[in-house]
């Protein structure tokens, strides 16, 4: 039977905001552990040579807040690695490997105590308050019987509207959801390797001068910040990082009416690398 007051908190979804749930529950876990364990040393200090006191006592420990009220921590994600997206322009320029960028769900679930359930979720029960999971697709795997939750936090993270734009469905790849996005992207890497070994290989064969044929072009959409920082890391990914004698352009759409030194700097850094910039007013 559960302990009164006590309640299943469940975290559906490996997002940032999730990430510092269990971050902190982990806090809490290792303060209270510390403060039991402090306890416990003292009082056996405390006790030592007293008359009838031949066994120890152990203490529950204090702190803790709203964790303490907590009955079973359970996050329910569709993979054990989230990705932190304010390094995907370092992994897109090479400066970081895969697992450098991605939070391990698996161990930090551990570190939190808490149950990890590696599941899509396809539906919310708010009568019966269980989250319900699908069988993918018909594959035969095997189904998690619903998580029971008394208090129920979702963060899965987004999927820009990109079907509201025409084209871009079949034509563009948004860098939401990230693990859709790396692979594009490594697909992308490939395909440049190919063609750059590729036109290298002919260039040799007619003894020609100067960077080979084709010509690869990247169009970067997007004014803000994660946008100048994703289009200068394709741009050194393809040209820099390669080491590679091959042409690429990658371009740059930054919107009109953003801050005048904001646009300096993004016109500055952007052209020191060789990206073009288009100024469209989108309506």
């Amino acid at each position: 039977m559960r302990p009164v007051g006590k309640r299943d908190l469940v975290l559906l979804g490996g997002g940032h905001s999730h990430v510092e749930v269990l971050r902190a529950f982990g806090q809490i876990a290792r303060k209270r552990l510390h403060c039991s364990s402090s306890s416990h040393q003292e009082m056996k200090k405390t006790q030592k040579g007293k008359p009838g006191v031949d066994r120890e006592q152990n203490g529950s420990g204090g702190g803790g807040g709203g964790a303490s009220a907590v009955h079973c921590l359970t996050l329910i994600s569709r993979g054990r690695f989230t990705p932190y997206s304010g390094m995907l322009p370092g992994w897109a320029s090479g400066f970081y490997s895969y697992r450098d960028c991605h939070i391990d769900l698996q161990r930090l679930a551990s570190y939190a105590g808490a149950r990890l359930v590696l599941a899509e979720a396809t539906g919310i029960d708010t009568l019966s308050r269980t989250v319900s999971f699908g069988g993918g697709d018909g594959e035969t795997i095997v189904v998690h019987p619903p998580v029971p939750y008394d208090v129920l936090s979702i963060d899965i993270g987004i999927t820009p509207g990109s079907s509201a734009v025409p084209g871009a469905d079949e034509h563009a790849t948004p860098v939401k959801p990230i693990d859709r996005f790396v692979r594009q992207y490594e697909n992308l890497i490939e395909r440049y390797r190919a063609a750059a070994a590729a036109a290298e290989t002919t260039s040799l064969d007619r003894d020609l001068q100067g960077p080979p044929v084709p010509l690869m072009r990247v169009c970067v959409v997007g004014g803000g910040a994660g946008g100048v920082e994703l289009a200068a890391a394709v741009r050194y990914r393809l040209e820099v990082r390669t080491k590679k004698r091959f042409t690429s352009a990658v371009q740059y759409r930054l919107e009109v009416g953003l801050n005048s030194l904001y646009t300096a700097a993004v016109y500055e850094s952007l052209s020191w690398l060789s990206v073009l910039l288009l100024v469209l007013l989108f309506s």
